[in-house]
């Protein structure tokens, strides 16, 4: 199967799309999680393994719960949303905050 990802990559996805849902920047993630910005970055980008304690602080500084982090349907069915972040990614952080902050402002009037 083509499409099966390992573990490290699917925890970096997660992690990318879960701060990015509740519209966080890498920096202000490594605040909450008592982490280093270099770190976050390292980690959404496959460069670290990471360790259980990390990621405990991590999902408690996103408010999520294991059901919901590890819950691989969701990151599955939103293939669009995957797409969106890997394009977003290969921007400047600058340019990434004036989108996500663009983004964030229309789902509000949506809403």
């Amino acid at each position: 199967m083509t499409n099966n990802i390992n573990f490290k990559e699917f925890v970096a996805r997660q992690i990318r799309l879960l701060r990015l849902e509740r519209g966080f920047t890498q920096e202000q993630l490594a605040e909450t999680a008592d982490l280093g910005f270099n770190y976050v970055y390292r980690l959404e980008n496959k460069n670290l393994n990471v360790k259980i304690e990390t990621l405990e602080k991590i999902m408690i500084a996103l408010d999520v719960d294991i059901q919901t982090f590890f819950n691989i349907e969701k990151s599955q069915q939103f293939s669009g949303t995957t797409e969106l972040l890997n394009e977003l990614e290969t921007l400047p952080e600058e340019k990434q905050k004036i989108i996500i902050d663009s983004f964030l402002k229309i789902i509000s009037q949506l809403k």
